[in-house]
């Protein structure tokens, strides 16, 4: 490709986008969204004016198919038009005293018509004879052994009384029905008097030898030369060629004859204006046409940009996207046919055009706006989310799987598996079985009561009994039992009752048991705290009045002070890890969440304690996993934990023995998982809950120096990290395990990157 093609190119690209940019301008598209309204209303608009004012007599439809107005649909419409009329006037009217003498009626017929007409009137016309019909709930009356009296309404229209009493009534129906005719005769004069007026009309009619014309020197031979005639001669059609190849129905079957034509300087005018008709039509259609592809086009520019704005690409909504797109079409198919119904009024009406032009641009407008609408809500592909019925379709398929879902759900929950609620619903059942059977059967009725109530009476033996034991339990009496007799809903209740009240005096007794064990324990801590400050605190006394003498020598007053060092060391401990632990128990401890390393968290701990661990003489064996323990917890809390186990290790452990510490992963539980076990130096004969107990200890000499707060810390400070601490005491061998929660590798292994990367800034 060379310079100018890559070029040329390029530039083409600017200008696509150039235009893009340009089509998402809001004054770009409100110009292109007016000038579709305004083309397509000036399209329709000048069509329906030519149609309307500027034709003179035919319509576009007419002239639009045919050039040549001898050979257009509307000459023949008219020549059909007044050929009917002729041979009405002939056939059938003849002449106004022929209609009068009531020749065209027939009298039976003229009956028959009157009693249907009775026939579909209502209930009150009916009323004029109820003496004959009795009850007119429809045409069967009741039966009545008089054979002479009617029992149908058509026995009675047809009977001889109905006559002598309707004869007034049928002869006003005959003279009504004359004067119709005598109308349409009328009629028929009126449309051959103005043919003659608009198209010259003359025509012939001869019957049974009498002729009959539209004026003196009227003769079929000079109507038959004129452009547009028409002869029936007895069933025989002779017509110009224009009108020769129509279909006049049944109307060409006369025994008479019949010939019209239409003067031929009419209808050269006719032809005129047939032809300045139809070119006004040929010029409004030609405008109709190239408005509206003018105003597509500007629909189409405007349907581009609609929901684009200039600073982004999102497709945004209007308000009135909000509503449902079927519902928006139902309401606009509405509102413009109220609008078109307002066009076609003003025509008719012959108000100013202006009007009819501002109804149809708020017509055009309204429609266009609809598809712009459409346009944006399909681009934001949310055309399915505004599909109303569908929506509705959704919103009612929900109520009925909910309504469903509501019985289900009322079966099981009150129903199914409900002994009583079936047993109820079906005593209602057979109380109305036994009362039907009573008023059908009274002796089987009777037998099935006696047995109802039998049945009733046992099942209410039952029931009381059942309240009653209720009401002993209630009282207090646990020991009471509901005798319980048979199988059915009320024993199993019985049952049921019987167990809870037994389940309770279990529990009654333990939480006394507990309560108990709770006072004792109460006691003890409270001796145990008093034991343990004590101590120190009588210590502190006895060396400060040692001190108050003055004949002491300066290595005793130095040794002295040493030990009151020691012992207010040791009372300071003391009362932080008593703070520390109400603390710790009652969770008042914010926990700073981190990822921890458990085995490097251990190796410092004994790092920190070697000099103890030393001199304890005591060897330490670690199992270590293979891959890093990383678990989630605050590693300030977890340090005082395994701080703690290893002080109680160092403490109470047996000299010489192996203390085990283990760390691994437990797959079951996703935890990680910390364990130490040693031998005591003492016999550990208490249950491993009480050792948790603040301020017990396994020494029960308390020559240690422990406070018997380091367990319950431990304890509480896992809890506080979501986990678990448990104690296990087997003879002398004394285990405790630490879970704490797992965290993934992923975020164990950034974690540890995190860490490495903070100490080589460090070591930086």
């Amino acid at each position: 490709m060379d310079t100018k093609s890559k070029n040329t190119l390029r530039n083409s690209g600017v200008i696509v986008i150039k235009s893009e940019h340009l089509l998402r301008n809001t004054g770009v598209k409100l110009i292109a969204f007016i000038l579709a309204v305004l083309l397509l209303s000036t399209g329709i608009f000048v069509l329906e004016q030519t149609a309307t004012t500027k034709m003179e007599g035919f319509g576009i439809s007419e002239t639009w198919d045919e050039q040549d107005y001898l050979k257009s649909s509307s000459l023949r419409s008219e020549v059909y038009s007044v050929y009917h009329d002729l041979f009405a006037l002939a056939d059938t009217y003849r002449s106004e005293d022929y209609i009068r003498s009531g020749a065209l009626l027939d009298e039976d017929a003229v009956i028959e018509e009157y009693k249907l007409s009775l026939l579909s009137e209502d209930r009150s016309r009916f009323g004029l004879w109820e003496e004959e019909l009795g009850d007119v709930n429809s045409y069967y009356y009741s039966e009545r052994s008089d054979s002479t009296v009617p029992k149908t309404v058509i026995d009675v229209i047809n009977s001889d009384a109905f006559m002598e009493r309707h004869g007034k009534e049928i002869e006003k129906y005959r003279e009504d029905q004359i004067q119709k005719q005598l109308q349409n005769y009328a009629n028929t004069l009126n449309n051959l008097e103005n043919a003659q007026k608009n198209f010259g009309l003359k025509w012939y009619i001869e019957r049974d030898g009498q002729k009959k014309t539209s004026g003196e020197g009227v003769t079929p031979e000079a109507l038959m030369q004129s452009k547009v005639y028409l002869e029936n001669n007895k069933g025989k059609i002779n017509a110009s060629q224009e009108v020769r190849n129509y279909d006049y129905g049944g109307n060409g079957n006369t025994d008479n004859r019949i010939v019209m034509a239409f003067d031929d300087q009419k209808i050269d005018t006719m032809a005129q204006i047939y032809s300045q008709d139809r070119a006004d039509a040929v010029l409004a259609v030609q405008v109709f046409f190239v408005c509206g592809l003018l105003s597509l086009i500007c629909l189409v520019v405007a349907c581009i940009g609609a929901g684009r704005r200039e600073t982004d690409n999102d497709i945004h909504l209007l308000a009135i996207d909000r509503m449902y797109w079927d519902l928006h079409l139902i309401i606009l198919t509405w509102v413009e046919g109220m609008l078109i119904a307002a066009g076609v009024a003003c025509i008719m009406y012959r108000l100013p055009a202006y009007m009819s032009a501002i109804l149809l641009i708020f017509a055009v407008a309204l429609a266009y706006n609809y598809v712009l609408s459409l346009v944006r809500v399909v681009k934001a592909h949310r055309f399915m989310d505004r599909f109303g019925t569908v929506v509705l379709c959704k919103k009612c398929g929900r109520l009925i799987k909910r309504f469903c879902r509501s019985i289900r759900d009322f079966y099981r929950n009150v129903i199914k598996g409900r002994s009583l609620v079936m047993l109820l619903c079906a005593a209602i059942i057979i109380i109305a079985i036994v009362g039907m059977l009573i008023i059908a059967l009274p002796p089987i009725g009777i037998i099935l009561l006696g047995v109802a109530l039998w049945f009733g009476a046992k099942r209410a033996k039952s029931l009381d009994q059942t309240i009653k034991g209720v009401e002993r339990i209630y009282e207090g009496d646990t020991g009471y039992k509901i005798e319980v007799e048979g199988h059915g809903p009320v024993e199993e209740m019985a049952k049921n009752i019987n167990n809870i009240n037994e389940g309770l005096s279990t529990a009654v007794r333990d939480a006394v048991e507990k309560e108990l064990k709770s006072e004792r324990l109460k006691t003890e801590l409270i001796t145990n705290v008093s034991h343990d400050i004590r101590t120190p605190l009588t210590s502190i006394i006895t060396y400060i009045d040692l001190l108050k003498k003055e004949d002491i020598d300066e290595e005793s007053r130095e040794r002295y002070i040493g030990v009151l060092e020691q012992k207010a060391a040791r009372l300071k401990a003391l009362t932080d890890d008593l703070f520390e632990a109400a603390k710790a128990s009652t969770g008042n401890m914010e926990v700073h969440w981190d990822t921890v390393n458990v085995e490097a968290l251990v190796n410092q701990g004994m790092g920190e304690l070697e000099d103890k661990i030393e001199d304890s003489g005591l060897q330490f064996i670690v199992s270590r996993p293979q891959e890093k323990v990383m678990v989630h917890a605050d590693g300030r809390l977890l340090w005082r934990v395994i701080e703690n186990l290893l002080s109680n290790v160092l403490k109470y452990a047996l000299p010489g023995s192996r203390v085990y510490m283990t760390i691994d992963r437990d797959l079951f539980t996703d935890r990680g998982v910390f364990i130490i076990k040693n031998i005591s130096a003492d016999p550990l004969n208490i249950p491993a809950e009480e050792l948790l107990e603040r301020f017990k200890r396994g020494d029960d000499t308390r020559h240690s120096e422990g406070s018997g707060l380091g367990l319950a810390i431990a304890k509480d400070l896992t809890e506080l990290q979501n986990g678990q601490f448990d104690l296990t005491i087997d003879g002398d061998l004394f285990k405790a395990t630490v879970y704490l929660e797992l965290v993934a590798d992923d975020d164990s292994v950034m974690a540890e990157e995190a860490g490495e990367a903070e100490a080589e800034e460090k070591g930086e």
